[in-house]
């Protein structure tokens, strides 16, 4: 699985493959304005104007090519907005034309994460998709959220033999998951006055999904998913 702190990095001219984004609105006016050559690599990929839709255009050069990408606003990228184009693009380096990367640089992180623990080595992995970006004081807070993300992937994804106390305190001591599984628990209990004090498997869930939410809370407030 590869590193969240190699795939995003500040943008310093260094030579990548550049990311055209266009809405909606704005497709047919991209489309006419395009040389034939896009129009018809458009075309043949069946690019239509609606999100998450993706094309290769190629270049001047032989192994030169870009990539467009439509999304919902333009103008303003959400935090998804690039996550398709983080799991099918091949591997290389990418840049994002004429719009800010913001919140969309989770989506980047997010959609690269692989749980390999029980398959095989790949024959022919895919390598990472970095993103660069002119806004480097977001890619701390993007990578701590990607890591606590990846790590509470791992838990969920890990199978119940290999999820016992000695593997739980590998994965997070004690020490920091108590306090917070206590509060998820007795605020869990406040609000459902009527579950008995052993709650059964949907309320295990319950308590589960939220404790997700709460451990994205305390180690990463500012970027919890819910408040993007």
């Amino acid at each position: 699985m590869p590193d969240p702190n190699t795939l995003v990095q500040p943008d310093k001219g260094q030579p990548a493959r550049t990311i055209h984004v266009i809405d909606a609105k704005g497709f047919d006016a991209w489309l006419a304005a395009q040389p034939p050559r896009h129009r018809t690599a458009a075309a043949a990929q069946k690019l239509v104007p609606s999100a998450y839709a993706s094309a290769i255009l190629p270049g001047d050069g032989a192994e030169d090519w870009s990539v467009v990408s439509v999304v919902a606003n333009a103008e303003r990228l959400s935090v998804w907005c690039l996550a398709k184009l983080a799991e099918t693009l091949p591997e290389g380096t990418y840049r994002i034309e004429g719009v800010g990367r913001g919140k969309a640089i989770h989506g980047w992180l997010a959609d690269q994460y692989k749980f390999d623990a029980y398959k095989k080595d790949e024959t022919a992995p895919v390598g990472p998709r970095v993103l660069l970006t002119s806004e480097p004081a977001r890619i701390e807070e993007a990578v701590r959220m990607a890591n606590a993300t990846y790590k509470l992937r791992d838990r969920i994804n890990t199978g119940a033999n290999d999820m016992g106390p000695a593997d739980l305190e590998a994965a997070a001591p004690r020490e920091q998951v108590v306090p917070v599984a206590e509060r998820v628990l007795a605020a869990w209990l406040e609000a459902n006055p009527k579950i008995p004090s052993r709650p059964g498997k949907g309320a295990a869930w319950s308590v589960g999904y939220a404790g997700q939410r709460e451990l994205i809370a305390v180690n990463a407030p500012e970027f919890a998913p819910w408040s993007l």
